[in-house]
């Protein structure tokens, strides 16, 4: 049986989507999560965090690093990444378009503002025609494929619904001109392990 750990800050972020796949696939994996002075000592083991950041997953005595190839190889291994090379390329369109919108809320989380900029600024940027954009794209993918099916890409769930889900339990996007979106997230949400390990974080 294969070995899986992850490595990854006590939060959900870059992380939160990769957790997601192993619940709901059922998969025993080890979820380390490092902060502080843990993360600090740690953070010099070339073998386990060859770029000295986080994520990171271990595969038996194999190391990925990077976000986005740690998502796809998980999704690979576990059955979540569609069924052709065109539903591949269309999850990786939605995936791709979260982290253009995760790297504006990146610029405004930790960009040194305080907190009432901060909401300033979210404001401005879901007003912006970027965010509207960018949402929908992933609303038109959404119905393109859909088609009175449960998830992003179909009837089956796929990477690119644990990546929407992920960016949403790192911050509540608008999203209120995008009541498809909300839907699909409680479906999501909705199944049986991801409820179940959904309900160990609010604890």
């Amino acid at each position: 049986m294969v070995k899986y750990t992850l490595n990854y800050f006590p939060a959900a972020g870059r992380g939160e989507a990769i957790r997601l796949m192993f619940h709901a696939a059922g998969v025993d994996f080890n979820d380390n999560r490092m902060a502080g002075e843990e993360w600090a000592k740690n953070k010099p083991d070339a073998r386990r965090f060859p770029l000295h950041q986080m994520p990171t997953l271990e595969v038996d005595d194999n190391v990925i690093c990077q976000s986005s190839a740690i998502g796809r190889f998980v999704a690979r291994e576990l059955g979540f990444y569609g069924n052709s090379s065109l539903e591949q390329a269309a999850i990786d369109q939605v995936c791709e378009t979260f982290n253009d919108i995760g790297a504006e809320i990146i610029k405004i989380m930790f960009g040194g503002h305080d907190e009432e900029t901060k909401k300033t600024k979210f404001e401005e940027f879901y007003a912006s025609d970027k965010y509207k954009l960018l949402m929908g794209f992933v609303s038109k993918t959404l119905k393109r494929h859909n088609e009175g099916k449960d998830f992003m890409i179909g009837e089956k769930i796929s990477l690119a619904d644990f990546v929407l889900v992920g960016v949403l339990c790192m911050i509540e996007l608008d999203l209120k001109e995008f009541p498809e979106i909300t839907a699909l997230r409680e479906r999501v949400l909705s199944i049986e392990n991801v409820k179940k390990y959904m309900d160990t974080q609010k604890k």
